[in-house]
């Protein structure tokens, strides 16, 4: 997705300033006004910010690896899932 669009799919979603953003990937699921990138970046918020471009690089190598765009978001939305709870995990132990 362009920069253009995904400053489209926050305003419309009424997300923060795109410099308050964590890295996040470039490709995600968007059609009409469905759009993933609030999800993702809820998400990404979680993760370290040393490790946000790896996660975001490893969402984009799963979203992309799929034969079926849908397979490939759910299977990119659940690995983005799991890290997410982990981190979080760590950071309610500390």
């Amino acid at each position: 997705m362009s920069d253009q669009k995904a400053q489209k799919c926050i305003k419309e979603n009424k997300l923060i300033d795109a410099r308050d953003l964590p890295i996040y990937p470039i490709h995600y699921f968007q059609r009409g006004k469905t759009c993933d990138l609030k999800w993702i970046i809820s998400h990404m918020r979680n993760i370290p910010a040393h490790k946000q471009r790896e996660v975001a690089d490893e969402y984009e190598k799963i979203y992309g690896s799929a034969r079926s765009n849908y397979l490939g978001r759910d299977l990119a939305n659940k690995y983005l899932l799991e890290l997410s709870k982990e981190f979080r995990t760590m950071k309610a132990r500390a």
